[in-house]
């Protein structure tokens, strides 16, 4: 709260500071330097946060994706295992009744 309260202040200064034409552009410069900084300290913690919670929602959704990516391999892996049974199945069945046809 007293950040906040001195990053306004600071910023009304150097409102003040800028529309007043006597100041040395130096010092002007050196206020919003310090009104910048200021600035930077009180959003730093509500960045925390935000960037914070995005990295755990994210973090579930990664979760959440590997769950369903290994149920879609086990299923792959199952298809592939009924494919070569069928395979072989259907390999046996051409030979048994290529060999009962007459030649």
């Amino acid at each position: 709260m007293v950040a906040l309260l001195v990053s306004v202040g600071l910023m009304f200064t150097s409102m003040s500071v800028r529309n007043n034409k006597n100041t040395p552009p130096l010092v002007q410069q050196i206020g919003n330097d310090i009104v910048g900084i200021g600035g930077r300290i009180v959003a730093a913690p509500g960045n925390f946060v935000k960037y914070g919670l995005d990295d755990v929602n994210d973090l579930l959704n990664t979760y959440q994706e590997n769950r369903l990516l290994k149920a879609q391999v086990s299923t792959l892996a199952q298809t592939k295992v009924t494919n070569q049974t069928l395979q072989a199945e259907n390999r046996s069945l051409k030979k048994s009744s290529s060999s009962l046809m007459p030649r």
